[in-house]
């Protein structure tokens, strides 16, 4: 009987450890792809004020 406690008890902090991580990876993902998003519009906006200087000197 004492296996089987011992056992359970593994798995449920196997458990929650996976949970944890599964957790925090996924709010550094959203982190990250926020991020990502700031990164593209500014890219964006850099490209266009490009645009409009070449235009300038045409």
């Amino acid at each position: 009987m004492k296996d089987t406690n011992d056992f359970t008890i593994l798995v449920a902090l196997l458990t929650v450890f996976l949970g944890w991580q599964l957790f925090t990876t996924y709010a550094q993902a959203q982190k990250l792809n926020q991020t990502l998003g700031i990164c593209q519009q500014r890219e964006q906006r850099t490209n266009e004020m490009i645009d409009k200087l070449r235009g300038f000197n045409q």
